[in-house]
């Protein structure tokens, strides 16, 4: 209230900037050392307990120093046992838990202990946290909870940080043997060991549109320490949240057996987006970009199985690292994803094994193996928007028997399921009827370098342009690919190690004329020269492809008739097949086709 005139209820503005009530604990010097332990403090029993109709609105509480013993090292601004009071519009601020050489110091903000308080639209800001003795912990330096259950709705954790070396967690909140569920709230920029924004042990917990935004974690002692959310040995749904800029072995780190079940969330700019340890989450229409050392790391020291269905990572991971990285004997599978960045996609550093099936998986040449797998760009909208395109080949492409159970929209909350019922891959449902003709009423398709039309590959004067689109085309039933006259590079880019990928049923003829509508007659691969050209950076060799052509599981029925295979230079790759490469048992059949000017350690052209 206005601290002038008469006001009355209509008067009132809880906003600290406009009428500021400040509840503090400075009751001694200027030095801190002598102020309150508790600004608020609520110790009742479990026959005699305070609840909800105890209501606390509009105050800054601030000040609290609870460097006492026993409780006094906990709690500095609310300290709550057996107590349930509902709190609105309140300001916990600069509120410091100092832990002694035999108390632990939890709670800055509040301490919670059987007790399920009410909040809403208040803010946890610059509390601090010590624990000096290395044996001694402080941790929940905004809330800490304790065999509670808080509902926490609009609220805002900022700033919230400990001693830098001290053993500390949850600059946000600290949960043990807790349930808290809390909704629409924001973690900004909060620093302590692990868990930074939040750390969850041994507790049911449910988090939703809530975002984790440079949640920093201190490198001691290191190890999966979870920035945004680290969490042991419990079970939880995090859903519509965005984790932005995080630090640590993932934004999210889950650890000890826990079972979480992630939907519906964006990972962008952290240094990981999940870090598994000993875990078997369900992560499911998800979207990893540009996190440095990639989206989903299964790390050392423990067995993780974590189930990734219908998410799209676009990633640009460091050294060896992919957007998918597993370490040890973890089993990752991944169904219906789209995995399309500038870095590798999958690294596996030990005999553990990566199922990927329904799923587009970039790689230098070949498909991932895999039931339904592809290699082809998935056709986003742009760099940064990573919807679907009308002609996408990740449209009806997935499995519907692996979107779980209870899933019905995509990330942007649209139907799961659209068009011919088929789920899409990746994290956005592709949402209108497909106008593009992708498909030609018979079984060829048509490539031409010179061809002007609306390059789908459905006649010569709709050719494709690129002989890679037409062997990425996803139509049912093509047998033969018609290439016209001209010169066709692996890449329109300089990355080596693309190459054209032959397929089993599928005849590759060259030798067409660039003009008029030839047929199988007209053709004539002495006159109209067609190339394939490893020729796709400056003059000269040394940038030029690994392989022109990168044959992988393929057979007799995959045929190359009628070409010029010129300038590979495997120098960079495996040393074999500058021309073509056949590897793991390929045995295609090539006629009429003339190898020049290609270079390789074993077999310059083939």
């Amino acid at each position: 209230f206005p601290n002038s005139g008469n006001p009355g209820f209509g008067d009132r503005n809880p906003d600290p900037a406009t009428n500021s009530t400040v509840l503090s604990g400075d009751i001694g010097t200027v030095a801190a050392n002598d102020n309150s332990y508790h600004v608020i403090f609520n110790n009742f029993s479990s026959g005699s307990p305070l609840i909800s109709t105890a209501v606390i609105d509009g105050f800054t509480i601030t000040g609290g120093y609870a460097n006492g013993t026993a409780q006094h090292t906990s709690g500095a601004g609310m300290y709550n046992v057996y107590a349930s009071p509902t709190v609105s519009n309140c300001t916990f601020s600069n509120n410091t838990i100092i832990s002694n050489n035999i108390d632990f110091a939890w709670g800055g903000g509040m301490y919670n202990s059987n007790s399920s308080p009410a909040l809403t639209d208040c803010t946890f800001s610059g509390n601090y946290g010590r624990a000096p003795a290395s044996i001694l912990r402080a941790g929940g330096i905004g809330m800490y909870n304790i065999a509670s259950s808080p509902t926490i709705s609009n609220c805002t954790f900022i700033n919230n940080s400990a001693e830098n070396k001290d053993y500390s967690y949850g600059g946000g909140l600290y949960n043990i043997n807790a349930s808290p569920v809390i909704s629409g709230c924001s973690f900004l920029d909060n620093r302590t060991t692990f868990g930074s924004g939040i750390y969850n042990s041994n507790s049911p917990l449910s988090i939703n549109d809530c975002t984790f935004t440079n949640n920093q974690i201190f490198t001691y002692p290191g190890g999966v320490n979870g920035s945004a959310i680290n969490t042991s040995g419990s079970t939880g749904t995090v859903s519509n949240c965005s984790f932005l800029n995080n630090t640590s072995v993932g934004a999210i780190g889950i650890l000890d057996g826990s079972v979480f079940e992630i939907t519906d969330c964006s990972f962008i700019g952290n240094n990981y987006g999940i870090a598994c340890q000993g875990a078997a989450p369900i992560v499911s229409n998800c979207l990893f970009i540009g996190n440095i050392y990639g989206g989903i790391i299964n790390w050392v020291g423990g067995v993780s199985s974590p189930l990734i269905t219908n998410c799209t990572f676009s990633e640009n991971p460091g050294s060896v690292l992919g957007s998918i990285s597993n370490y040890g004997l973890s089993t990752p599978t991944l169904i219906n994803c789209i995995i399309w960045g500038d870095g590798k996609s999958v690294y596996n550093q030990s005999t553990g094994v990566i199922s990927i099936s329904y799923s587009i998986v970039k790689q230098a040449s070949g498909v991932f193996p895999g039931m339904g797998n592809l290699n082809v760009d998935p056709l986003f909208v742009s760099v940064t928007d990573f919807r679907l395109q009308a002609c996408s080949p990740a449209i009806n492409t997935g499995s519907n028997a692996a979107v779980p159970m209870g899933v019905t929209t995509d990330l942007d909350g649209n139907p799961r399921f659209f068009n011919s019922g088929v789920v899409d891959m990746g994290a956005y449902e592709f949402q209108a009827a497909i106008p593009c003709l992708t498909c030609p009423t018979g079984n060829t398709l048509y490539v031409s370098a010179e061809a002007t039309g609306a390059n789908n590959g459905t006649s010569w004067a709709n050719a494709y342009t690129d002989l890679q689109n037409a062997l990425n085309s996803t139509c049912p039933d093509i047998t033969q690919i018609w290439v016209a006259t001209g010169t066709y590079k692996p890449t329109s880019d300089t990355n080596r190690f693309f190459a054209f990928n032959m397929k089993n049923g599928v005849e590759i003829l060259g030798g067409f004329p660039n003009s008029g509508d030839p047929g199988l007659g007209d053709r004539d691969w002495a006159t109209h020269i067609t190339s394939l050209s490893g020729e796709i950076g400056a003059p000269g060799m040394a940038d030029n492809s690994v392989s022109v052509i990168y044959n992988i599981n393929i057979d007799n029925t995959a045929v190359l008739d009628g070409f010029h295979v010129l300038y590979g230079n495997n120098t960079a790759g495996n040393l074999r097949g500058g021309g073509i490469n056949n590897d793991n048992n390929s045995s295609p059949t090539i006629r009429n086709c003339t190898f020049m000017s290609n270079f390789s350690s074993y077999g310059g052209a083939v």
